[in-house]
């Protein structure tokens, strides 16, 4: 679990600490920043001695190196690595463990399976979060979504994801693994319907610096050269759904794209992102012809929110532009 010593931080894991204990862990591996302070080391310590628990690791991260694009990326892959079991439970501190989330266990490193995905029951806040979680909730049900609350397998993940490329992301952690590992296709992602974890904050995708960077993906992936709907990868290409969306996707790409925003309960963030990007084809193309993904590719989109607002005021946090 990486954790930043942050009073917001400190405060969630009075309890999602206290949920992760509960499912007699073999281990429990937090990874934090050096230096790390006497008063954190005292709270941990002190959580785990209520709940009777001893097997606490507590990882260091200096980043004094350059060769990290992503400080949360070079958190993680230390914690990994620290790990003495190759399956390993993978949660935020803003989340509080469902016990459902054992039954990954069982699957995680079984039949090619190098991760086992959960999904989330959301904070809400607003009526576009109520929204947007509605629409969350009905396409877990249909199909699930690979979330931010998995089991990997480390083996496999090691096998998977290399060093180098790892090392040059500048966001995404869990898209770049998921990507990587379809691509690769020598073992599996299993996204379960279940509800793995409570979330005690909104999710990252509910920041307006990360609904900004989703209007700028909604605009390249629909008029772009790469344009696809994530919906149709699961299609037979002969079925007349499949055709069906591409004949809307090239005739009628202004219909997707309404539909998409829609879906995104009209946020305004996410429509700032979509005329952002129409104002600057330029970035668009440069996606495109650089192949990179989105999580890679955004970032430049993603500054102009930075320049031009109050950032502090909406929202940044530990996967934003914490560089």
């Amino acid at each position: 679990m990486p954790f930043r010593d942050t009073s917001r931080e400190r405060k969630f894991a009075l309890k999602s600490i206290p949920s992760a204990i509960k499912l007699h862990p073999d281990e429990l591996v937090i990874g934090v920043d050096a230096p790390m302070s006497e008063s954190f080391a005292k709270l941990i310590d002190e959580l785990c001695k209520k709940e009777s628990f001893e097997n606490l690791k507590i990882v260091e991260i200096n980043h004094e190196s350059q060769e990290w694009g992503f400080r949360l990326a070079h958190i993680i892959w230390e914690c990994y690595k620290a790990c003495t079991n190759d399956k390993i439970l993978v949660f935020d501190v803003d989340t509080v463990l469902r016990p459902v989330v054992l039954k990954g266990y069982e699957l995680v490193g079984q039949n090619n399976n190098a991760v086992v995905s959960f999904a989330k029951k959301l904070l809400i806040k607003s009526a576009s979060q109520l929204i947007r979680y509605a629409i969350y909730r009905m396409t877990v049900k249909r199909r699930g979504v690979f979330s931010g609350i998995y089991w990997i397998y480390k083996p496999y993940y090691f096998e998977n994801v290399i060093l180098s490329e790892f090392k040059q992301i500048s966001n995404g952690i869990d898209a770049f693994m998921f990507d990587v590992i379809q691509k690769r296709r020598t073992h599996k992602v299993t996204i379960l319907k279940d509800i793995g974890v409570n979330c005690l904050d909104i999710q990252n995708e509910e920041y307006p610096w990360r609904l900004f960077q989703i209007g700028v993906w909604m605009y390249s992936n629909t008029f772009g050269k790469t344009k696809q709907l994530s919906s149709m990868n699961s299609l037979p290409k002969n079925s007349a759904r499949y055709k069906i969306k591409v004949f809307i996707k090239k005739r009628f790409p202004g219909i997707i794209l309404f539909y998409r925003i829609s879906r995104m309960g009209y946020d305004k963030w996410v429509i700032k992102g979509v005329l952002w990007a129409r104002e600057n084809k330029e970035h668009t193309a440069t996606r495109t012809a650089s192949k990179l993904s989105y999580t890679e590719w955004e970032l430049t989109g993603t500054k102009y929110i930075k320049d031009v607002h109050n950032w502090e005021k909406h929202g940044r946090t530990s996967t934003g532009f914490s560089q």
